[in-house]
């Protein structure tokens, strides 16, 4: 089994593109280009950085807001980020195809989404003991990220965080970690995974692509994506910048938990072999009937498997090769005196063939006459000659080949011209058949090239070949004049870009004095989490808001209404047998009355007893209760149904042989009646021939 993953998701994609343009938007104090004499720059407000002979150090102190090293990203080789520096911006290093390892400083508290995304090389990271989550798609493709050291502030670890790190063979996540996202460690060679026990949830295919067989789920975790955990594979690598697993199975990693956790029903819903972690109470399994997995066949034996209701483990029982059903012996070639016979035969059911020779016929000598022709050859098809045994008047054929065509010379038929082909042919001397064969074009004659215009600073020029057989043109482009090279002064800013609008920063030529104008996007609103306006009514719509952390511009939208909490119906008007009476409940929250009308009362009613057991009831028998009317004397009796056997589960009474039946029972609680039913016989466990 073969499996492989293609790429990102669109969103991740969408994600990426806003981060590359982040990390290469030319912000005031950034460097825009790398050259022998600028290599380092300003990063931030109070953040420097520097590249020497591969390694990167960023130094100063607060927040790293830009990535003027970007357009060197192929240079670096080694990345430290000195104490006193606070946070990393999105795709910081994205890309860095040379880098190698990462030192993040303990004073670090936030790395932005693809920190470290495809750097293919990058073998180790020291984390910050400061970190307190590991962002979108941040160590993304870090084909070579091998052991991970993830400090124990860390809380999550987000949505492909750690996705086709193939080098990680261990992994235990650190004890104060509540969430792991999507994909977080998807394909990856993680032979040993250890989950801390206050974990609450893993998202959707978090684990997929994995080499564990068995994984130990904590019961704080309440929530588990879809296919968190997959196939147990073999080997997860890399091959022509895709990633693929193999493995010569399909079994499905196993999972520990307890009964009635989270990790038992994520295991049952997804066909997960599941077991109760050691020392859980002992589990009784109630198993379902047997169902075919794989069908025996004639060589090979099959499966079959049933599941446990309570837990979802599965058990297997192998079926014996059913063995060839062969049909009878038929003659594929007749025996001669020359040679031996052969028949075969074919089973019914996989159609395999089997065969055997059968033994040359007896010599006999014959006497042939002369050939005789039956049908003459031609040109293009066999002909056919016979003769016969003049003793027993046997037969014998021959084929006389085809004699073939009589070719003459190639005669040109359409002359070749400078862009389309000729054609020649040649006929067969006997059947004047043609053939004919394609003259390959040949070719313009061209002239030498001529200006026909010359060029400019602002516009190209053109020039033209005549070809000297048919006169056909060809024209190209001569490239502009140099033109002018500006020096261009540094951004300024004109107009700050807010929540809504784009800012806009303008550049002068320090020789000409031209300006360039360039847009500086629109931040977007940074918006809080939902707080209630205000509350909904039983039958009023509320309203909850959200604000802007930049602009604090609000955001509103409308909550449902809550509906009536009814309080029990209470009788206001009792019912005589000449009116209806009237009975009301009110909703507890806004007070609010509903009412209805009760029927009149029936010419009679009866004082009824309580009622008393006459008979009573047992597992198969009904018993008999009856009351009296205190003011008529009436009496009525009822039927109490008999309870049913309450039965415990199957046990074996005597187990199944090869070829006899077993027999199991199970026992009623209530009167010890048991129940038997036949197990079937299990069949031969053939050894080999």
């Amino acid at each position: 089994m073969r499996k492989t993953i293609h790429s990102v998701c669109r969103s991740a994609v969408s994600l990426l593109t806003a981060g590359l343009l982040a990390a290469s938007a030319l912000l005031p104090g950034s460097v825009p280009f790398l050259t022998a004499s600028a290599a380092g720059g300003s990063c931030g407000t109070n953040a420097k950085w520097d590249l020497n002979n591969g390694t990167l150090t960023i130094t100063g102190s607060g927040a790293v807001t830009t990535s003027g090293w970007s357009s060197g990203k192929s240079q670096i080789k080694a990345v430290i980020i000195d104490t006193g520096i606070t946070s990393m911006p999105s795709s910081s290093f994205n890309g860095c195809s040379a880098l190698t390892s990462v030192q993040i400083a303990d004073t670090v508290t936030e790395i932005g989404a693809y920190f470290c995304y495809n750097c293919k090389q990058l073998t180790t990271v020291r984390f910050s003991s400061g970190l307190t989550e590991i962002p979108l798609y941040a160590f993304y493709n870090c084909y070579e990220l091998g052991t991970l050291s993830l400090p124990d502030s860390l809380k999550k670890i987000e949505k492909g965080a750690f996705t086709s790190c193939l080098a990680q063979k261990k992994l235990t996540i650190p004890e104060h970690v509540v969430s792991i996202g999507e994909r977080a460690f998807y394909a990856n060679n993680i032979a040993s995974l250890t989950l801390n026990s206050g974990l609450k949830s893993i998202g959707a295919e978090a684990f997929e692509m994995s080499c564990f067989k068995s994984v130990d789920i904590p019961d704080s975790v309440t929530e588990i994506g879809k296919d968190a955990f997959g196939t147990c594979y073999d080997v997860v690598y890399e091959e022509g910048g895709q990633v693929y697993a193999s493995s010569f199975t399909k079994d499905l990693v196993k999972i520990i938990g307890s009964a009635g956790s989270a990790a038992q029903t994520y295991a049952k819903a997804n066909n997960h072999p599941f077991s109760l972690r050691s020392g859980q109470p002992e589990h009784t399994h109630s198993w379902s009937d047997w169902k075919m997995d794989v069908p025996a066949e004639c060589e090979t034996p099959g499966r079959e498997y049933r599941v446990c209701a309570g837990c979802g483990e599965k058990e297997y029982l192998e079926l014996p090769a059913t063995g060839h059903s062969w049909g009878e012996w038929k003659v594929v070639r007749a025996a001669t005196e020359a040679q031996e016979g052969l028949e075969e035969r074919v089973c019914a059911n996989c159609g395999k063939k089997e065969s055997r020779a059968l033994e040359k016929l007896s010599p006999h000598v014959h006497v042939w006459g002369e050939w005789k022709t039956t049908k003459e050859e031609t040109c293009t098809e066999d002909g056919m000659k016979e003769r016969s045994c003049t003793e027993c008047g046997e037969k014998q054929e021959q084929v006389v080949p085809a004699t073939g065509h009589d070719w003459s010379e190639w005669t040109l038929e359409t002359a070749a011209g400078c862009e389309t082909a000729g054609k020649e042919y040649r006929q067969c001397a006997y059947c004047m058949e043609k053939e004919y064969r394609e003259i390959p074009a040949t070719g313009h004659n061209w002239g030498e090239w001529k200006v026909v215009t010359a060029p400019t600073e602002e516009k190209e020029g053109a020039e033209e070949r005549i070809c000297m057989n048919c006169g056909a043109k060809e024209t190209r482009a001569i490239e502009k004049l140099t033109p002018h090279v500006h020096s261009w002064g540094t951004w300024k800013t004109v107009k700050e870009e807010t929540c809504t609008e784009d800012g806009l920063k303008e550049r002068t030529c320090v020789e000409c004095g031209e300006k360039q104008e360039q847009t500086v996007p629109a931040i977007g609103h940074d918006w809080s989490e939902w707080a209630l306006d205000t509350a909904a009514g039983c039958e009023t719509p509320g309203r909850e808001y959200r604000m802007c952390a930049e602009c604090a511009e609000k955001e509103y939208r409308e909550t449902p209404a809550t509906g009536h909490n009814w309080g029990e119906w209470k009788v206001v008007t009792a019912p005589t047998e000449e009116k209806e009476g009237v009975e009301e409940r009110i909703c507890m929250n806004c007070g609010a009355k509903e009412t209805r009308s009760v029927e009149k009362l029936t010419p009679h009613v009866h004082s009824w007893s309580e009622w008393k057991v006459i008979t009573e009831e047992t597992c198969t028998e009904d018993g008999l209760k009856a009351r009296t009317c205190a003011d008529c004397g009436e009496k009525q009796e009822q039927v109490i149904p008999a309870t049913g056997h309450d039965w415990s589960a199957w046990a074996v009474e005597t187990a199944a042989g090869c070829e006899t039946p077993g027999r199991e029972y199970r026992m009623c609680t209530g009167c010890a009646e048991k129940e038997y039913r036949e197990t079937p016989a299990t069949g031969h466990n053939w050894g080999e021939w």
